[in-house]
C-alpha cells in the first residue's frame, strides 16, 4: 500500500530564524489613560502601537541620558546595563527603530 504524501500546512510559512518578529507586551491602561493615548496617537498621524513604541523608545533615550550625566560612582551593572541600551538603540536606529 502506498505512502500518501502528507498535506501542505495553511497559513503562511514560517520565517526563516532571526527574522521573526519581535515579542508581544500584553499592557492594561485605565480608560483616562487609554483615552490619551488614543488622542496622543492620532494627532501624531500613528496606530496606538506605533505611537507606544515611539514612546517607550523616547523613555529609553531619555534614561540613557540621563544615566550618562549621573554623578557619582557607577557599578558594573549599571554600565553594561547603559552600554547594552545604547548598542541596542544604535542597532535599531535610535528613536524610530529604523535600521
Amino acid at each position: 500500500m502506498p505512502t500518501q504524501p502528507k498535506p501542505k500546512k495553511v497559513g503562511r510559512p514560517m520565517l526563516p530564524k532571526g527574522e521573526a518578529k519581535g515579542k508581544i507586551v500584553a499592557m492594561r491602561f485605565n480608560a483616562d489613560d487609554l483615552k490619551r493615548v488614543d488622542i496622543a496617537a492620532k494627532v501624531a498621524k500613528q496606530t496606538v502601537s506605533e505611537w507606544i513604541r515611539a514612546a517607550v523608545s523616547t523613555a529609553l533615550l531619555h534614561t540613557l541620558a540621563e544615566s550618562n550625566q549621573s554623578n557619582g560612582s557607577r557599578s558594573n551593572i549599571s554600565r553594561t546595563i547603559r552600554r547594552e541600551l545604547r548598542d541596542h538603540l544604535d542597532h535599531r536606529g535610535g528613536l524610530r527603530g529604523e535600521g
